[in-house]
């Protein structure tokens, strides 16, 4: 059966044929669809099977209308007298005389331009498996008595055919996998993360990680913060031990000259901290240390 056919009058899978000219097609094809079926298939698959398709103006002859009906079957019963009239005064070998049959000529329609609803076979399996679950629903509700069974192997026959699911068996819902409750690699840092029940507490890290140190509270006025970086080097000498500084500030607030010694690491998916994070190490300091001269002749004997 060779329905959806292009321009070429090739077999194709694009928006090729009109929804509401899919019946007629399918009876020139041979196949049998009910007269009120056959009125309303375009209706149906636009409203309860939701067809997808392409709106297109296209040229066509409009339908008949009920007066241009009643015109075309009395011409056609004016044409028939006349023609058996003709046979008969041939056989009587009478003259036949066509004045007295007023024959009315019946012009054919022009196409014109109408909006079109283009659908392809793909959009057809789709709408097909859409009012299958329609109809399954309605049976398994008790809304309508007739089984499912036969709409049930048509859409296993599609599935065999096409290679695709179609539904004829329930559908499994899959819930999505619980996300992973490791956060570190480290048994002792794992342990102490596992403690933790809510989202403000900061447990303390273990010894061996106690590496930094942090900046709670800075304020500098607006014509000094140039210098800002000048408290750096005296900070870390508060903590010997220690090689990193750290310091948080909410999103909205503007960087000031502090953190331009500091780095921005990238945000982790899971984290859930509200602040940014600015971090820097105390070797980025090593350039207030350094100076520039010219070279002399005592500077060659030291190097």
């Amino acid at each position: 059966m060779k329905v959806f056919l292009d321009p070429f009058k090739e077999m194709s899978f694009k928006k090729c044929v009109d929804v509401n000219e899919l019946a007629g097609l399918l009876i020139k094809e041979g196949m049998e669809l009910d007269p009120v079926l056959l009125e309303n298939l375009g209706s149906i698959l636009l409203c309860f099977g939701e067809i997808e398709n392409e709106p297109h103006y296209g040229d066509r002859v409009p339908p008949e209308t009920e007066d241009e009906k009643r015109q075309r079957i009395v011409a056609e019963m004016k044409l028939k007298e006349f023609e058996d009239a003709k046979k008969q005064a041939e056989i009587d070998g009478t003259e036949f005389d066509e004045s007295e049959f007023k024959l009315q000529k019946i012009e054919e329609k022009k196409p014109v331009l109408m909006l079109l609803h283009l659908i392809s076979i793909t959009d057809m399996k789709f709408c097909a498996q859409k009012m299958f679950e329609y109809d399954k629903i309605l049976n398994q509700m008790g809304v309508q008595a007739f089984e499912t069974k036969e709409e049930q192997s048509f859409m296993s026959m599609l599935t065999q055919k096409y290679k695709k699911k179609f539904y004829d068996e329930d559908e499994v819902v899959k819930f999505a996998e619980e996300p992973s409750k490791i956060y570190c690699e480290d048994g002792a840092i794992q342990e102490i993360v596992e403690k933790v029940d809510d989202l403000t507490t900061i447990p303390a890290a273990p010894e061996p990680y106690l590496n930094a140190f942090a900046i709670t509270l800075f304020c500098m006025e607006a014509a000094f913060d140039s210098r800002s970086t000048d408290f750096l080097k005296y900070a870390f000498d508060e903590y010997p031990e220690r090689d990193y500084l750290i310091i948080t500030q909410p999103h909205p607030v503007v960087e000031s000259e502090l953190l331009r010694k500091f780095s921005h690491p990238g945000k982790k998916s899971r984290n859930t901290f509200q602040h940014v994070l600015y971090i820097m190490h105390r070797d980025s300091l090593f350039d207030q240390d350094m100076y520039v001269q010219r070279i002399t002749n005592d500077d060659l004997t030291q190097a």
